[in-house]
């Protein structure tokens, strides 16, 4: 099997960039066993937490969230109850990870204000991968920003380079349960904004958003995806 050197300086670079890299160097196996860790504590501890404590360990994953705001000023009157709900309130529209989630690394993942994502999704982010604001994400989608060489002699399994490619989904989209996003190699998928990805699907290339002018067809438009299909709706 042949081998390529490259770079320590440049590797993690590379990596972000969906170039070939090591992904078994000390430093990413760190990163990932952090993660690692930090999903475990957010899987087992977040169904009995307060919203605030869940979305401190879930930023703790995901550092992009935006900071949390401070708790509301209690008034001499109210009760615990009351201050709980007030506070609920004030974070409704930071997103919502159901558990278990489970990530790569955490460091590449963008997740949106106002953003819903069911139990049992998995993000590979050695690439970017960026969820817009409003979108819907149901039970058991993967987002695999994460790829190998087709080449057996080049991927040579762990002691081989591995590639990626960006995963954007724009503000809005819907995606169905059990959806697979696999990214291209140095290349960029992009769900278009407003755009409804059908249950099940396959998806390895951009679909357009619904409000493009493209390729519209009796209120729909329909992008093939191996056997299933992506569904676009127009909203006029």
């Amino acid at each position: 099997m042949s081998s390529m050197t490259i770079s320590p300086t440049q590797n993690r670079a590379r990596m972000l960039n969906g170039q070939l890299y090591h992904a078994f160097v000390p430093d990413l196996i760190r990163d990932r066993n952090t993660a690692k860790k930090l999903c475990d504590i957010y899987n087992r501890t977040a169904p009995e937490s307060t919203r605030r404590q869940a979305l401190i360990t879930l930023k703790q994953i995901i550092p992009s969230i935006p900071s949390l705001p401070p708790p509301p000023t209690a008034s001499p009157d109210s009760t615990p109850q009351d201050e709980a709900a007030a506070d609920e309130e004030l974070l409704s529209a930071f997103p919502y990870v159901e558990p278990p989630f489970r990530c790569d690394y955490g460091l590449q993942v963008e997740i949106g204000m106002g953003t819903f994502i069911n139990f049992n999704c998995t993000i590979l982010d050695t690439c970017r991968v960026s969820i817009g604001e409003r979108c819907l994400l149901g039970p058991s989608i993967s987002l695999y920003s994460a790829s190998h060489p087709l080449n057996p002699n080049i991927r040579n399994g762990t002691q081989g380079p591995e590639n990626g490619g960006e995963i954007i989904i724009q503000d809005d989209v819907w995606i169905g349960g059990s959806v697979v996003v696999v990214a291209r190699p140095a290349a960029r998928i992009v769900l278009g904004r407003g755009c409804v990805v059908g249950a099940g699907s396959l998806v390895y290339s951009s679909a357009l958003g619904a409000h493009s002018k493209e390729k519209l067809f009796s209120g729909f438009h329909q992008s093939t995806v191996l056997h299933h299909h992506v569904q676009v709706c127009s909203n006029g």
